[in-house]
């Protein structure tokens, strides 16, 4: 099977039954699409192309983040949507971005991503425009990703991995201690005003501003 025998258009997904570990291996390594998001779950292969708007969400998403860490003086690794995958759990996917804030000094020095010997990125980014993440919830909890944060864009909540294996909403982020999704989404909403730069300035602002009034 071949990925260019699989017609896909930004914001199309397809789903693929009885699929063994070698071929989403081969899948995954063909150089043709390796802008595509695969979901591999114990046989079943979701394979979803991003869409303008899903990647436009993920990317300020993404920079609220940084400019809080910066602000903040936390120092992250951001790890994209680098494959996590593990052949002893067969289960693999790619998040829309991660990163690192326990182990970002540890990770920083890596250049390839082993889970069998790597800790998992403290943050997944996960943007649900043309299907929904829930189903990767098992697999990011399997992975022992710390944080999942959801946006459908009209609303973001954090949720957080316990101690049962299972994902709970949670009102503030436990790895960037302050951080709430109500602190975000109205930035968010702005986005059909203000441009990418003006967005991430007047966060940066509303931050300094908010600091300063804790302070007093």
């Amino acid at each position: 099977m071949s990925l260019t025998t699989i017609p896909l258009t930004n914001g199309d997904r397809i789903l693929l039954r009885d699929v063994d570990w070698d071929l989403y291996q081969q899948l995954r390594s063909s150089d043709d699409r390796r802008n595509l998001r695969m979901t591999y779950a114990a046989g079943a292969l979701e394979i979803m192309s991003p869409s303008r708007v899903h990647e436009r969400l993920t990317q300020l998403i993404s920079k609220f983040l940084e400019v809080w860490a910066e602000e903040y003086g936390i120092e992250i690794d951001c790890g994209g949507s680098t494959t996590m995958q593990r052949e002893d759990l067969a289960r693999g996917l790619e998040p829309d971005n991660s990163y690192y804030i326990e182990h970002a000094a540890e990770m920083r020095e890596r250049d390839q991503l082993d889970l069998q010997i790597d800790p998992p990125p403290d943050i997944a980014i996960e943007v649900d425009i043309t299907s929904s993440s829930l189903g990767r919830l098992p697999i990011y909890a399997a992975l022992g990703v710390r944080e999942v944060w959801r946006c459908d864009g009209h609303s973001l909540r954090f949720l957080e991995l316990d101690q049962t294996g299972s994902y709970r909403e949670v009102l503030e982020s436990t790895a960037l201690p302050g951080l709430k999704p109500a602190d975000l989404m109205p930035f968010v909403d702005q986005r059909f005003d203000f441009g990418q730069t003006s967005l991430v300035k007047r966060f940066r602002g509303w931050i300094r501003a908010n600091r300063s009034e804790n302070q007093e």
